[in-house]
């Protein structure tokens, strides 16, 4: 594609050694070498123009691919995604329109990039902006491009809000050897006496005003420094005054795109500006055009314009511009619904915000699916039972995939409210038995159970695969609870059930559940073959984690660590790669404390770290993260240990998890026999772990720890104990 040539007004002053740096990235990725580099800094700071510089001076045969994440209200799946396939000319329709699997649609990208023929730099801009798909389509990337022709770069502010986050989950886990971080400084005070001296104005005065901001010193600059501007809005502002009414308008119409405007439409918002008035707003300086768009020079100038804007002409413009955009084809939902909030146009959020939601769900936007569906249901008409039933349930289900269990529950529970009062037994039983399972997520193990019971109470007589799987999830509470013999009989119900309503995907799923059931047996290992097998002929790709995260757990409660790590292994792999990222965390705390036990310290600690930090709730994950890392602190003579017990003690009580129970009981008595606990609070946990204990191994363990602190009471131990 042709070079875009667009003026770039922020000072380029003291940038070169990063622009160096970025040369000799784009050398390395010209030999075969692919190349990743983040570009951070404040606001502002010249993230924009230093890209601008550096694409300037690129050879013409480097071709150069555009994204761009906008500050919509929210976030618009792989928009970045679809840019870049706008300026490849890949058929976005094609690839983004649902019908292709996120997988499939990013290795078609991978195969682009490495059979175009030529070296390919890809720039991604402001990924503080950035959806949840398009992190990770650029995590997919960056692990990929070791050996190819590609240079990728991604500019982002580095504020803790979404900044590192965001950077955090696309290029985390990656050496510090595979990405190049050049982080920009603000300017010197002497970069700012040099431009202060040219535009004859006092530099220390401006250094402090602005703190060497580069867009903020060039706007004070430019201000009319008689007036006393001080602010950059003023700043700004001040030469928006200047223009005539006519370009003023076409500047407050461009200021209601986030990013960039289509001249086609900006300039049909208020009248029919001419060329002349585009020719005027682009040499004030504040606007640059590549003669498709219009774009404001920095996004901080375009707020300061569109902050401005009265509440009456705001809402007229966005009513207007999601006119056109209602008519107009292929234009993302995300993009028309900013405006419609942007307008407070309620019947078109009602309209756009489900299928925004089921858009950013397809596309893997998880986060921003559970936003757009929240959207949808404050505008909901609730004279519609059903498809409120149905915006609730796919609510709760994107919600879950979050692992935000209570608000799941919460919407589940009213789906279920309006399905049973549609006398929609299948439906309202479906719900019912999702509900359970977020109830034993949570660790409410007695009311998951209830709720399990009531499901097939419901669906008794229907023989459909609702009521298999009803089955097959009471099965796997059951064996939760070792209540062995409850476990057998309702996983082969559930799977005499499913081969006869031809379910093989719940046929697979109450196999394994039996495997685990029968844990400490030959047959087990059968069990979790056959299983296996299912699910890999069908594609099941959650029985298929399911499957390897079950088995890994036997393998460690039968002491086999190095199998149960490959099994977690696998079933983390299958969830990465075909974004089933419910279990997830789920799998990766098993596995970390798994690797605590192999005194894989280190890596323990800091998966644990990790893996924590993205938990909003207090679940299993939350808790297993939280006793690993209290263990090592312990060991360790760590400060923190202390912290994590009060915040363990105080999960407990809502807990009814009998291995969590066990695991806390067992680091009490460590610390007791450490000295950093009474032996009466040790004996207090263990005697509780004990009591509720459900396997051999798990009870073996508090009587080994018994033995050590008193040896001389006496404890009735079990027969058969090892």
């Amino acid at each position: 594609m042709p070079r875009i040539a667009a003026p770039f007004d922020e000072p380029l002053l003291e940038r070169g050694e990063s622009i160096g740096r970025l040369r000799a990235l784009l050398a390395e990725a010209q030999l075969g070498h692919g190349q990743i580099a983040v570009v951070t800094g404040e606001a502002g700071v010249g993230k924009s123009a230093l890209l601008r510089a550096f694409e300037a001076a690129m050879p013409q045969d480097v071709e150069v691919l555009h994204g761009y994440c906008e500050d919509l209200s929210i976030s618009e799946p792989l928009g970045p995604l679809r840019d870049m396939a706008r300026d490849a000319g890949w058929d976005a329709a094609r690839l983004l329109g649902g019908t292709v699997d996120r997988l499939s649609v990013f290795s078609e990208v991978l195969a682009h990039l490495a059979g175009s023929g030529q070296v390919t730099v890809l720039l991604v801009e402001d990924l503080h902006w950035a959806d949840e798909a398009t992190l990770e389509f650029l995590r997919f990337i960056a692990r990929r491009v070791h050996d190819l022709p590609v240079l990728l770069i991604t500019t982002s502010r580095d504020d803790e809000n979404q900044g590192r986050p965001n950077l955090r989950r696309a290029f985390g886990g990656l050496s510090s050897t595979r990405v190049a971080r050049l982080a920009l400084a603000p300017l010197s005070s002497a970069a700012v006496a040099i431009l202060s001296a040219n535009a004859g104005a006092r530099s220390t005065e401006i250094f402090r005003l602005t703190g060497g901001n580069a867009f903020y010193v060039t706007e004070i600059l430019r201000g009319d420094q008689a007036s006393g501007s001080v602010t950059v809005q003023d700043a700004v502002l001040s030469r928006v005054d200047r223009l005539a009414p006519q370009d003023r308008a076409l500047l407050e119409a461009v200021s209601i795109f986030p990013r960039r405007a289509e001249i086609v439409w900006a300039t049909v918002l208020d009248g029919r500006p001419g060329e002349a008035n585009i020719g005027d707003c682009l040499a004030s300086g504040l606007m640059n055009s590549d003669g498709t768009y219009l774009a404001f020079r920095h996004e901080i100038a375009r707020q300061a314009v569109e902050a401005a804007l009265t509440p009456l002409r705001r809402k007229t413009l966005n009513e207007r511009l999601l006119a056109l955009l209602q008519a107009a084809p292929a234009i993302p939902f995300a993009r028309r619904l900013h405006h419609a909030r942007e307008c407070n146009d309620v019947a078109a959020i009602a309209a756009l915000a489900p299928q925004a939601g089921r858009e950013a769900a397809a596309a893997g936007a998880h986060l921003q699916a559970a936003e757009y569906f929240e959207l949808a249901l404050s505008a909901a008409q609730p004279e519609d039972a059903d498809e409120l039933a149905t915006l609730l349930s796919d609510a709760a289900l994107e919600h879950t995939e979050n692992n935000a269990f209570a608000l799941a529950v919460k919407r589940s529970d009213q789906a279920l409210q309006l399905r049973l009062k549609l006398n929609d037994r299948l439906r309202a039983g479906d719900l019912m038995q999702r509900i359970s399972l977020l109830h034993q997520e949570m660790g409410q193990m007695t009311l998951a159970e209830t709720v399990g019971d009531r499901v097939i109470e419901l669906l008794s007589g229907t023989q459909s695969a609702e009521l298999a799987m009803a089955y097959a999830s009471r099965a796997k509470l059951a064996m939760l609870q070792r209540d062995v013999e409850l476990a057998d009989n309702l996983g082969e119900a559930a799977v005499d059930l499913a081969r006869q309503v031809g379910r093989l995907d719940i046929e697979a799923h109450a196999l394994c559940t039996l495997g685990l059931n029968q844990w400490d047996s030959e047959h087990a290992l059968g069990l979790f073959g056959q299983s296996l097998q299912l699910a890999l002929d069908q594609a099941h790709i959650d029985n298929i984690i399911r499957v390897y995260a079950c088995r890994g757990w036997m393998e460690a409660e039968c002491l086999r660590y190095s199998s149960a790590i490959a099994d977690y292994d696998m079933a983390i792999a299958y969830g990465q790669k075909y974004d089933r990222t419910f279990d997830l965390p789920f799998e990766m705390a098993w596995r970390l404390e798994i690797l605590s036990r192999m005194g894989r310290w280190e890596e323990a600690a800091a998966g644990c770290a990790a893996l924590i930090a993205g938990v909003t709730e207090q679940t299993s994950v939350w808790f297993i993260g939280r006793i690993v890392l209290a263990s090592l602190a312990t060991r360790r003579g760590d400060q923190d240990a202390s912290r994590y017990i009060s915040e363990l003690i105080e999960f407990l009580p809502q807990d009814e998890d009998w291995i969590l129970k066990n695991l806390f009981a067992n680091l009490m008595a460590e610390r007791a026999w450490l000295g950093l606990e009474t032996i009466q609070e040790a004996r207090k946990w263990m005697d509780h772990a004990r009591a509720i204990s459900k396997t051999q191994r798990q009870l073996q363990q508090t009587l080994t720890w018994q033995k050590f602190l008193e040896p001389e009471r006496d404890i009735a131990i079990p027969e058969g104990t090892h």
